[in-house]
């Protein structure tokens, strides 16, 4: 299993990593084949600083929020990497030219949409003056103007990802690597799992699975729920049966996306770390194809250390979590539990 922590080294190092197998399919997975802006929506944008640290934002023009002031972004077009996406959104919207320096945060609703927020640096263009469908004009501002609420907001949903853009520009604050989406196509929405417990001697244990190729767990994902929690609790079943445990999303270690040609490489693989404080038994239905691989590359290990302190990775949030995020996962915990019971009566 030596190749397991090469693998892992290149995720981290914003590499490709060839899938071997999928291992679970959910709901409707099969059939589910997404399409940009029919099926499933993905939002790109970004935050832009200039050299006193201000922020570019942008006028909305919208009837619904008309001169309400937000950070540029919108939906991603077919045919178009997420990096295209957030250069074209924020010039249309800006008349900024930026390229995308590295994501900063990733977001779901657990449905069919998912928003990617880039650090973008300026290398041309000039502020826009003049009104058209996309915005009303666009402007510099000071981040404490922002989250003070100084100017009129569309939305305070980008308080977070402001705050986290200006720890990013200070850098020792969150020490975030750069990680840009890898030009991989994929037809399908996948979830690739690096799931890490600590050993009875103390060590990080990855989930793999066994069976032919060793290779990290991987999860084909249907329309119905896009859920990273929906996804990880089914393989949860298959290989530990009964869950004791809230995982942990660390974050993100790397994405694949390609989107090109149009309406064929719509899908995406994600790379998510997660993390147990209990090493599970193997006790589920599938367990005889998984193994816990035991990490002993030295830099790798200090890499993880920081990881699973929701350091030096990037986030992943899910809009739905606050307030029923975790009464839906005790519900999931729950159903999951009574239906190994009832099998095994």
């Amino acid at each position: 299993m030596e190749k397991i922590d090469e693998n892992i080294i290149k995720l981290m190092q914003n590499e490709s990593l060839q899938i071997e197998s999928v291992d679970v399919i959910g709901d409707g997975a099969g059939e589910f084949i997404p399409r940009t802006k029919k099926n499933i929506g993905y939002i790109v944008g970004g935050i832009v600083f200039n050299e006193k640290n201000e922020i570019l934002m942008t006028q909305e023009s919208k009837r619904s929020c008309y001169e309400k002031w937000y950070l540029p972004m919108g939906r991603m077009e077919p045919g178009e990497t997420l990096q295209e996406g957030a250069i074209r959104e924020v010039e249309e919207e800006t008349g900024i030219i930026s390229e995308p320096v590295t994501l900063l945060v990733i977001e779901s609703g657990g449905s069919c949409w998912f928003r990617f927020l880039f650090i973008m640096k300026q290398t041309g263009g000039a502020l826009k003056t003049k009104e058209d469908k996309e915005s009303i004009k666009a402007e510099w501002f000071p981040p404490d103007k922002i989250l003070n609420k100084q100017v009129a907001i569309r939305s305070t949903d980008i308080f977070p990802v402001i705050k986290r853009g200006v720890d990013f520009m200070k850098d020792e604050v969150i020490n975030q690597p750069n990680i840009l989406p890898v030009i991989v196509p994929h037809i399908q929405m996948i979830y690739r799992f690096l799931l890490i417990s600590k050993t009875q001697d103390g060590d990080y244990g990855v989930l793999v699975n066994i069976n032919k190729d060793v290779h990290l767990p991987c999860c084909m994902v249907g329309q119905a729920d896009m859920s990273i929690m929906v996804s990880l609790f089914k393989l949860f079943k298959e290989v530990f049966g009964r869950v004791k445990e809230i995982p942990k999303v660390c974050g993100i270690i790397n994405i694949e996306y390609c989107g090109k040609p149009a309406n064929q490489h719509d899908g995406m693989c994600i790379t998510c770390l997660i993390s147990l404080k209990t090493l599970p038994k193997l006790e589920g239905s599938q367990r005889q194809f998984y193994d816990w691989h035991v990490i002993t590359h030295t830099q790798l290990i200090e890499k993880l250390h920081l990881m699973l302190q929701c350091k030096a990775i990037l986030p992943f949030t899910d809009v739905h979590a606050k307030g029923t995020f975790y009464d839906l996962v005790h519900y999931i915990i729950q159903e999951v539990n009574n239906n190994i019971t009832q099998f095994c009566k």
